[in-house]
This record gives C-alpha cells, structure tokens and sequence, in this order.
C-alpha cells in the first residue's frame, strides 16, 4: 500500500473498531506500524503465538535479531 492508501485504511479501520466495537485482526509485519495501531500486539514465529509483548528483548527472543527499542 502507498502511504496515502495505508493512512486511509488504518483510519477506517480505528473508526470501525472504536464506533462499532468492531474486533479487528490485522496481519502486518511492520512491528512499528503494529504498535501504534493496535491494543493488543502478538508476535508469531513458526506458527505458534511467542508473545504479547513488543519489547527489544522479546522481539530478540522470538526472532533471533536485535531490534532498536519502538
């Protein structure tokens, strides 16, 4: 998704969630992106849920790689 596109969506998406109260279950890979948009983050490795935490050292645990704290 182009930036403009993906703004767009993750707005409805919010608004769906907080004027419905919708529950939404999105799939992305961007952790960042992930963090400020959700109420809830769960990180998955090899098909089971590792943890609900998204922290360095978690994220280090679960992936294997170093990543700066968010």
């Amino acid at each position: 998704m182009d930036l403009r596109f993906q703004e767009e969506f993750f707005t409805l998406v919010k608004k769906l969630n907080q004027e419905q109260g919708l529950t939404i279950c999105l799939v992305i890979h961007d952790l960042r992106l992930a963090q400020r948009l959700a109420d809830q983050v769960l990180l998955v490795r090899g098909g089971q849920v590792r943890t609900g935490e998204l922290t360095p050292e978690t994220i280090e645990a679960v992936f294997g790689v170093r990543f700066p704290r968010i």
